[in-house]
């Protein structure tokens, strides 16, 4: 078993491109983990969390916060 932790900070390169004023977009927390069953399985199960920034605001014109999890299997030959 493994697990990680991933933190993003998602910025804008040209936020008056985009039509807003602010270049910070949003955050987002992923935690993962890995379990090697066998020598040709893997399951990983993924927990996310994503807040949206000034900018996102902006662009959107929402603030919802967003959270997902994913659950998936690897098989290799």
């Amino acid at each position: 078993m493994s697990a990680n932790l991933f933190y993003f900070k998602f910025r804008l390169d040209d936020a008056a491109a985009s039509g807003v004023a602010s270049r910070d977009f949003a955050e987002e927390w992923n935690l993962t983990l890995d379990w090697t069953a066998t020598d040709y399985l893997t399951i990983s199960a993924v927990a996310a969390y994503v807040d949206p920034d000034k900018g996102a605001r902006e662009y959107t014109g929402g603030d919802d916060s967003w959270a997902y999890g994913m659950l998936y299997a690897s098989v290799s030959f």
